[in-house]
């Protein structure tokens, strides 16, 4: 009779325990999809970000080439000129700034 009672449990039990588990798989699936997207997002955004940081350092290049010529010129005239530097590649900045953010404890 008990075993009865524990066969009879069991199939009850058992389709529900299953549908628990079940729904709990469907809820962290969904959970991980969110979080991945989230994370495309995210790094979608820091892709940008260096792109636009890379046209920013383009056009200081740009404006570093004009104001050198310029400087040549005023030299050429005898005015006095201070020394230039020429900004760091565009790769070499990056991963300095990423170094001094490590630095920091910021990532």
């Amino acid at each position: 009779m008990l075993r009865d009672m524990q066969a009879q449990i069991e199939e009850r039990v058992r389709p529900l325990a299953r549908q628990s588990i079940q729904a709990e798989v469907e809820r962290l699936r969904e959970l991980s999809k969110q979080g991945q997207s989230a994370l495309d997002e995210c790094v979608a955004q820091i892709d940008q970000c260096i792109l636009s940081c890379l046209g920013k350092i383009d056009g200081s290049r740009q404006s570093y080439a004009r104001l050198r010529a310029t400087q040549r010129r005023l030299a050429e005239l005898g005015a006095a000129t201070e020394e230039l530097h020429l900004p760091e590649e565009s790769a070499d900045l990056i991963a300095a700034r990423l170094d001094h953010l490590r630095r920091e404890g910021k990532i």
